[in-house]
Order: structure tokens, then sequence, then C-alpha cells
């Protein structure tokens, strides 16, 4: 997958995962070589459908700032509902907001739930793509301290 840093933006009036692609100015390789890759990650995202994946609904494909805009509803096209809307990324958890500390350390079950959540996610990709950017920051969860996190990884 591209790098890049998830943010939260809003499409068609829906709360969305937008993924900033590193800047192709700032890249370091030709251009058209990361838009080539990128175009084919678009093509195969595209075609993902899993509970623990973002799904892509759009894509901008104009340098120099590439960007995947994924559904944060699990359920296609519906309009989301509150509790299928992803409120955080794993990486605050963990680690809390700029300037703060995480609020506690997650319970065990709860690590585990997320972890097995992820790798549910990865072992549906992991026949298409290898995901080369997986890390707490692409990581959604809505109610992370609740009693079934719902996990996407992005």
């Amino acid at each position: 997958g591209a790098c890049g840093r998830v943010v939260e933006g809003l499409y068609g009036g829906r709360r969305v995962a937008v993924k900033l692609v590193a800047d192709t100015n700032t890249w370091g390789g030709p251009p058209e070589a990361l838009l080539q890759t990128f175009e084919q990650e678009v093509e195969v995202l595209g075609r993902c459908e899993h509970a623990n994946v973002v799904r892509l609904i759009a894509a901008c494909l104009q340098p120099p700032r590439l960007c995947l805009v994924g559904s944060l509803s699990g359920t296609g096209g519906r309009a989301p509902s509150v509790m299928e809307l992803m409120e955080t990324s794993l990486d605050r958890v963990l680690h809390g907001r700029p300037g703060r500390q995480a609020v506690a350390l997650m319970p065990l079950d709860k690590v585990l739930h997320i972890a097995i959540e992820i790798a549910r996610g990865l072992a549906y990709l992991h026949p298409f793509i290898v995901h080369r950017d997986c890390k707490p920051a692409n990581v959604l969860l809505n109610d992370p301290w609740g009693p079934r996190p719902v996990v996407k990884i992005t």
C-alpha cells in the first residue's frame, strides 16, 4: 500500500477516512512509478469488501495530492449508524493525542479482540495485497473502550 497518514473527512455528507498519500514531490522516486503503483492499489482496493477493511469509495489520482477515501460503514451503500462510525485510531488509544498521554492501559481481552480483528482483515487482504503500512495509526476503532469495538484497517 501507499504510505501516508489517515485523517477524518467528509464526502457526500458522510464522515469518511481519507488516506493522504505521500506527496509526489517528496516521494523521492519517479512520480510516474508512484502514480502507477497507486492506480494499481486503487483498482485492487476497489474490489475489497470485508468487515475489517475500510471500503474504498473514491480516490484522487491527480498529483501532487493522491488520496484514498474510505467508507467508515461496514455495510456498503447505506448511511452508517452511530455505532459504525469510527471514533479514533488505535494509535490515539495507545499513545493519546499530541501533548497528552493515553487514558489507561487497555484490558488484555480487548487487546486480543482488536488484534484478532486486525488479523482477520489482513488475512482477507493477503492473497491480493501485501499491506506494507500496518501500524496503529492505520487501524480505526469505534467505541474503543466498549465491549466489542469495530476494528477496520486502512
